[in-house]
């Protein structure tokens, strides 16, 4: 039987979207959660905002 891996990544700042966008590259079903419900607006949007390198960048776009 082939399960999908889940991970839940809580905070969605510097550290946690690129965190979600990584695993999310790498195969993991990833679920993100902010208390702050712009960021998660923000993010439902595709506007990233985060400075990162572009191999971040290029995970972020592919996932979503």
């Amino acid at each position: 039987m082939n399960q999908t891996k889940k991970i839940c990544v809580i905070g969605l700042g510097y550290i946690g979207l690129p965190t979600a966008a990584l695993l999310a590259n790498r195969g993991y079903q990833v679920h993100g959660v902010d208390v702050v419900a712009s960021t998660v607006d923000i993010i439902n949007q595709t506007i990233y905002n985060i400075n990162c390198d572009n191999s971040c960048m290029e995970a972020y776009y592919d996932y979503f």
